[in-house]
């Protein structure tokens, strides 16, 4: 049962009545940048539909990575609304990989959280093919990409994470439960628990940024 008053604390769509015109923009910048760009598009990290990146190489030689996850609250949006970040990483010398992940309802984020990892695998694996330096792969994200670059860096030691970047993330997914986004996602408090970087122990592994926009509303700056 969604309860208003914490439905208020994690409704952008609802604090943001304007945000199809940012995603248009969006998607014309991103365009845009892929026009200019080229990079390599759709590339198959899992058998999945949804297990694709796109990949856009800096001209230097063994530059570091920067692997992005997209947000949308795992149900919506995609890498390619986002190809606009591009240009600036590429100019500053990092190699970038935009990933996407099928989406709910139609996997569970547990089923996410999975390809999420396996993306990263994936992409370490072929470092020599995609010309960057395996040592310096970066991994970061804003909303359900910060959450998922979380539990990416609470997974198994030996996922090849250098650093991680959790922008803007919802890392206790127990408030959710009482939510409008719950309707897509169906999960329980077990499950909830379990999904949350919160209530994991703290990985001692890579170096780690979290960080929130000020102006965010109260879900995301908790």
């Amino acid at each position: 049962m969604i309860d208003e008053a914490v439905d208020a604390h994690y409704n952008i769509r609802r604090r943001h009545p304007e945000s199809p015109q940012h995603y248009a923009r969006y998607a014309a910048d991103s365009a845009a940048a892929r026009a200019a760009l080229g990079g390599r598009i759709d590339l198959r990290y899992g058998d999945a539909d949804g297990e694709r990146l796109d990949f856009f190489p800096a001209a230097s030689a063994d530059p570091p990575l920067f692997l992005f996850i997209h947000g949308g609250y795992w149900r919506a949006l995609d890498k390619r609304d986002f190809s606009f970040i591009a240009p600036a990483f590429v100019a500053a010398e990092i190699s970038l990989a935009l990933i996407n992940y099928d989406l709910t309802p139609k996997v569970t984020v547990e089923t996410i959280v999975a390809q999420t990892r396996r993306a990263i695998g994936w992409t370490h694996k072929n470092a020599g093919e995609l010309g960057f330096d395996p040592n310096r792969l970066i991994v970061g994200g804003h909303s359900a990409g910060g959450h998922l670059t979380a539990m990416a860096l609470a997974a198994d030691p030996r996922l090849p994470i250098a650093a991680g970047i959790a922008i803007s993330g919802v890392f206790d997914l127990v408030p959710l439960l009482k939510t409008n986004v719950n309707e897509q996602l169906t999960l329980d408090e077990a499950r909830a628990r379990n999904l949350s970087p919160m209530h994991h122990p703290r990985p001692e592994r890579a170096f780690g940024l979290v960080c929130v926009g000020g102006a965010e509303i109260d879900g995301f700056i908790r």
